[in-house]
């Protein structure tokens, strides 16, 4: 059952008394008044409420009534229903022959404010379920795959939809939270985008949502289309008002992959964050490597694997080595593209090339070096003495 509180009395008392010229009190189910134009009457008894309250009517109070019945003033008393039940009094001050006249619509207004309250209650009441629904689900905090389709079935969310994980970051104060109202805008912009969205704040400045993928036959096998996310990035952005960092994670199926996604995508913008911080939105897919990569940051094995690529940033102050090693990398070890990228002759090319494997001590014409060198590359951003 519907219950009537003081802050939602007195929203009634507000709003009613901005329309019309009379002292108006809200009693609840208890006959207690408990909003009121005159603030010295809450948590009064009123005996006229209760009287209207045990007969399910109207009633109407003039002036030698009131004299006998205590904490009562002239006017009249109108019970208030929700959903075919009686929550409370409105009570309006006043000669009955002239409050009357518009007691119903008083009624009816505040009958209207009770069920717009309660509908707000519910959507957030819906909201807090889903965010929690969303932690559990990107946390494997669950208890069964049965429980938790159940859950999500009551809040009318379908888990058997492809979702990919979708992580933004917010923008950090000075005191270094999140900015509040940018939050509070991607959140909002995001619950926008889909029914019944998935969506959580996962750390003080991070979100995630839980995209569904959209217009896949059935059979097919889901994957990101590159460039609706570059789109939807940008339409956030627009939306909210500010840039913002974000990354796609990788579609993988099931409840546990909703939790790999999302792994997917932290790790794709830390990545994307360190290597290249002038960017905002990032893929996993186009990061597949680096990302998939993310486990070897610790230990000896990677102090290892890491050793021949440090000590060549070591040595190579002004990064023209790296640079050099990174286009012949990026152009499949070819010597005339690199080249031409690089606007040298092959026999610089060829120099550079021989110095890094002085360097490194890694021998470039097999393949385990320059696989060891290239990886190397791709982790050493991430080691916490680079960082």
């Amino acid at each position: 059952m519907f219950h009537l509180n003081s802050a939602l009395a007195q929203r009634i008392v507000d709003r009613t008394m901005a329309i019309i010229d009379s002292n108006i009190n809200v009693m609840d189910a208890s006959g207690v008044i408990i909003g009121s134009g005159d603030p010295a009457r809450i948590h009064e008894l009123h005996e006229g409420a209760q009287i209207a309250l045990a007969n399910g009517r109207t009633v109407e109070i003039d002036e030698e009534t009131a004299k006998q019945l205590k904490g009562v003033c002239p006017g009249i008393n109108l019970t208030l229903h929700f959903e075919d039940q009686v929550i409370g009094v409105l009570g309006i001050t006043g000669d009955p022959d002239q409050v009357r006249s518009y007691g119903e619509l008083v009624k009816m207004a505040a009958e209207m404010i009770v069920e717009q309250a309660n509908l707000t209650q519910q959507l957030q009441w819906d909201k807090r379920h889903r965010d929690e629904l969303t932690l559990q689900l990107v946390r494997q905090q669950w208890q069964s795959e049965q429980a938790v389709h159940t859950w999500a079935e009551r809040l009318g969310v379908d888990l058997k939809k492809p979702r990919v994980a979708i992580v933004i970051a917010i923008p950090r104060s000075e005191e270094g939270g999140a900015v509040p109202e940018v939050l509070q805008k991607v959140i909002s912009r995001l619950y926008a985008l889909e029914r019944n969205a998935l969506v959580a704040q996962l750390e003080v400045d991070r979100v995630v949502y839980l995209r569904t993928l959209q217009g896949r036959p059935e059979g097919e096998v889901p994957a990101v289309d590159l460039n609706r996310w570059q789109q939807l990035s940008s339409a956030i952005e627009s939306q909210v008002g500010c840039e913002l960092k974000m990354a796609v994670g990788h579609y993988l199926p099931g409840l546990e992959g909703l939790r790999m996604s999302c792994q997917s995508a932290i790790e794709t913008l830390a990545y994307g964050d360190k290597r290249v911080p002038q960017k905002r939105h990032f893929a996993y897919d186009q990061m597949r490597l680096p990302v998939l990569l993310a486990s070897l940051r610790q230990g000896w094995q990677a102090d290892e694997l890491l050793l021949p690529y440090r000590t060549l940033a070591e040595q190579d102050k002004n990064g023209l080595l790296r640079r050099t090693l990174v286009v012949y990398f990026e152009q499949g070890m070819e010597s005339s593209a690199a080249i031409q990228i690089l606007h040298i002759h092959r026999n610089t090319l060829r120099y550079r090339l021989d110095r890094i494997a002085e360097i490194t001590a890694m021998d470039l014409s097999r393949m385990e070096h320059l696989l060891q060198l290239y990886i190397g590359h791709l982790l050493l951003p991430f080691r916490e003495d680079n960082c």
